[in-house]
């Protein structure tokens, strides 16, 4: 058995990642991510349509997100201005995201 060094939640020997809290748990392993150059970044959208949203939108309140969740495209619209939880629901450990 192992212990996640984070949340001390004891798994399986060769666990990947805790499935309470997330944290990768093969630390000898000191695997990284190689870092992404700006041209392979897909960015969306047209830079000039960016310009006028964003003249257009501007100092009108916080800045928020909205996410398209599924494949019945069920639209939430989150604010930035504060931190969010997002998961799945699980009441027996008193966790209940808000997306």
């Amino acid at each position: 058995m192992i212990k996640c060094p984070f949340c001390h939640t004891p798994h399986v020997d060769n666990t990947l990642f805790c499935s309470e809290c997330g944290t990768y748990l093969l630390e000898d392993d000191k695997r990284g991510t190689d870092p992404l150059g700006t041209g392979e970044i897909g960015w969306v959208g047209d830079s000039t349509e960016d310009s006028d949203a964003q003249s257009r939108f501007q100092g009108t309140g916080p800045l928020s997100i909205r996410l398209n969740i599924g494949e019945h495209k069920r639209e939430v619209e989150v604010s930035l201005n504060k931190a969010i939880h997002m998961g799945r629901l699980d009441p027996a450990s008193d966790v209940f995201p808000e997306i």
